[in-house]
């Protein structure tokens, strides 16, 4: 793969503080033609595992041959790994502490390499912000193709894992949970709709609630809960124009069961 010069960006960094501006000033200071792309930086605080899924599911829109950089980092500063993944069309740097090996559950990896640290591309590195320090230089030199992904350092043979749990299929019978509710309240499970069979026969329940399954938001009226097969391919607990986790009382780690037609 050769290198676009596209760097996509994910944090749970927020907004409101300037860490997202900094990244992209170093950035920019080693890679002054980078294209960046955020895709998002509200990530749940302190959650690689969630960063990991929106990348590992996000990346097929990209074009071939970006550099996805993830810094979602509770341990920073600590002996945690840095690992590059290489894929046929995509690289991404990412802290070894679950988002990697989320990112591989979705993308189809050819290497994984851990980052050699004991040579930082800066004179001062700051024991909270690799960042700044360590994955912005270095994802600045990968887009440029200033170094290759075998510079970087050795292969690994397998990554810390992640803590999301895999849905189970018992029969007719599909046990997943939900991992988080996004900006509308709606929430995300981890149920592919492929486990689905014919959706519409489909039987839903979680927290109590029975949810008819329904081809999109439209397709009901008012604050009805509904469940639906979103735009990641996996089953989503909704309440069209409502706040679902609000009027359901839905938390992230809720069971959700499926009965399926067969």
């Amino acid at each position: 793969m050769l290198p676009n010069g596209i760097i996509s960006l994910t944090t749970d960094f927020g907004a409101d503080d300037p860490y997202v501006g900094i990244m992209k000033a170093v950035i920019v200071g080693c890679f002054p033609n980078v294209r960046i792309i955020d895709l998002t930086h509200q990530v749940p605080a302190y959650q690689p595992d969630i960063a990991g899924l929106f990348l590992g599911l996000s990346c097929r829109w990209f074009p071939f041959g970006t550099v996805h950089l993830a810094v979602v980092d509770p341990a920073v500063g600590t002996d945690r790994d840095i690992i590059l993944l290489v894929a046929d069309a995509h690289w991404f740097l990412a802290p070894d502490n679950g988002l990697a090996d989320e990112i591989g559950r979705h993308v189809t990896i050819l290497a994984r390499r851990r980052v050699d640290t004991s040579r930082p591309a800066t004179t001062r590195v700051s024991s909270t912000f690799h960042g700044r320090d360590i994955f912005a230089p270095l994802a600045a030199s990968l887009a440029a193709d200033e170094i290759r992904p075998e510079d970087v350092g050795p292969v690994v043979p397998e990554l810390a894992p992640s803590s999301l749990q895999k849905p189970r299929r018992c029969g007719t019978r599909v046990e997943g949970e939900i991992l988080l509710a996004d900006h509308f309240g709606n929430l995300l499970t981890n149920i592919p709709g492929a486990l689905l069979g014919h959706r519409e026969a489909a039987a839903v329940q979680c927290g109590g609630h029975s949810f008819r399954v329904v081809r999109t938001y439209g397709n009901t009226t008012g604050q009805e809960p509904v469940a639906l097969i979103n735009s990641f391919d996996l089953l989503e607990l909704a309440c069209p124009r409502g706040d679902a986790a609000r009027i359901l009382g839905l938390t992230p780690g809720e069971p959700v069961t499926v009965q399926v037609s067969g």
